[in-house]
């Protein structure tokens, strides 16, 4: 298997910040003060924490599969080229003009914020259970003593299974 350190998720911040600097579907770099630059901040600050933050503050993380790194990475370029190649193009120059002045961009600004906050947040709960198994003495990884295994509660645990994936669909 492939270490845990090594983010699945990494190529598609790089594609991405690259495909920004190069914009090809652009005749011009967009200014500073552009509805895309708020939406570039998103998209990175969600790939800071899904790719770096993430990965670091949890305690233990099984190996994956070689075939499961390469089906991410597949993904995950194409992922991050056309995310930042329609941001960077003309088109969404155009279709984003108004958008500091739009109610509608500011209602999915706060989606983003409430998703990205409750996703932490939620996965925080499960990570503080996997500490306490660890401090307990407990290996997560190879499951020797089924003891770890907790259900989380609190917030949206108690309407929804997994709401850390919920709020980062969000």
């Amino acid at each position: 298997g492939i270490k845990s350190w090594i983010s699945m998720e990494l190529p598609s911040p790089f594609t991405f910040i690259a495909t920004i600097a190069e914009h090809p579907f652009s005749t011009e770099i967009f200014p500073l003060s552009a509805p895309q630059n708020l939406l570039v901040g998103i998209y990175l600050v969600h790939y800071l924490n899904r790719a770096l933050v993430s990965p670091l503050r949890t305690p233990s993380r099984s190996r994956s599969h070689l075939f499961v790194v390469l089906a991410a990475y597949i993904f995950n370029v194409p992922n991050g080229f056309l995310l930042a190649a329609y941001l960077s193009s003309d088109s969404a120059r155009i279709y984003l003009e108004n958008a500091f002045s739009s109610p509608r961009f500011w209602v999915g600004v706060t989606l983003w914020l409430a998703g990205f906050v409750g996703n932490v947040v939620h996965d925080e709960i499960l990570l503080n259970i996997r500490r306490k198994a660890k401090a307990k003495g407990k290996n997560a990884e190879t499951h020797q003593n089924s003891e770890h295994y907790a259900i989380p509660h609190g917030l949206l645990y108690k309407y929804v299974s997994y709401p850390n994936y919920l709020c980062e669909w969000v």
